[in-house]
């Protein structure tokens, strides 16, 4: 009986354990999950950003092609 109970108390540790590497696994993946969103929204909005720069010629390789183009 005691034997069996130390071996059911291993197999406890190791549950919790398990549990908990797996919430970190979860946490971990949901950091990348909202790195990624962000990084995607920044990106989208970037763009956006950059459309709008390029149709007001604010946009840096806009301009510098446009300056090249204008004393070629």
């Amino acid at each position: 009986m005691r034997k069996k109970k130390r071996e059911y108390s291993i197999m406890y540790k190791q549950y919790q354990l398990g549990i908990k590497n797996l919430q970190i696994a979860l946490q971990v993946d949901g950091l990348v999950l909202t790195v990624a969103r962000v990084g995607f929204a920044a990106n989208f909005f970037l763009s956006l950003y950059g459309i709008s720069m390029v149709a007001g010629g604010g946009d840096n390789n806009f301009s510098l092609s446009a300056l090249i183009t204008m004393f070629a």
